[in-house]
């Protein structure tokens, strides 16, 4: 299995929101930093198989209070 084609569910801190991506994409725009609470712009809370179970990690996140909203690239 290829990691660059998981995906990957990051978090922005700046801007309250989720984002859903394939680790290539990440990697590929230096936007990869594993949850660190220091970090800016987005960082990685979850890997997942499929976009599908992405969909469902940012919206128990959601329900949790912990974003607002979120985007999805696919």
């Amino acid at each position: 299995m290829n990691i660059e084609n998981l995906w990957a569910v990051e978090y922005s801190n700046d801007q309250g929101c989720f984002h859903c991506a394939t680790l290539g994409e990440i990697v590929k725009n230096n936007r990869f930093a594993l949850a660190r609470h220091d970090s800016h712009g987005f960082y990685i809370i979850g890997i997942c198989g499929t976009y599908e179970e992405c969909g469902e990690v940012m919206n128990q996140w959601i329900k949790s209070g912990y974003a607002y909203h979120y985007s999805a690239v696919k």
